[in-house]
């Protein structure tokens, strides 16, 4: 995550694919948020797996000459610099969506059964209410 005291010279609030940077998120642009411009900023699958066990300072710092990449101009100085190693936090995604068994009224949803991305979890709980409305 980097937080910077003004703006970032980058058009648009999601930055995806781009060199290392696998997805990027101007978090400070998310409706009912207050304070200074933060982004927080993953790495490709590929190259956190590289880099795994880089400095927190090596990581923070090849992130940011990423997201600097994708400005237009060059980036403010950050207030706030940090990373952190999600080391399972990605998982390989099924082709199920949601898994329900109407016998034992039993199901399960998660972003693991979609796609490793937060609104995949939220796609994986609406299927599985399907699932189960539907018997």
């Amino acid at each position: 995550m980097l937080a910077f005291a003004e703006p970032v010279p980058i058009t648009g609030d999601i930055v995806r694919h781009a060199g290392i940077i696998g997805w990027a998120a101007r978090n400070s642009a998310k409706p009912g948020r207050s304070g200074p411009e933060a982004w927080v900023i993953q790495a490709t699958p590929d190259w956190s797996t590289t880099h795994l066990e880089d400095s927190i300072d090596s990581v923070a710092e090849r992130l940011h000459a990423a997201l600097a990449d994708q400005a237009d101009r060059p980036l403010p100085t950050p207030i706030y610099r940090t990373a952190h190693r999600w080391r399972y936090a990605r998982a390989t995604a099924t082709d199920r969506g949601a898994l329900w068994n109407a016998g034992m009224r039993l199901g399960a949803a998660g972003d693991w059964l979609l796609a490793p991305r937060i609104e995949s979890a939220w796609l994986s709980g609406r299927l599985l209410a399907d699932q189960m409305l539907a018997g």
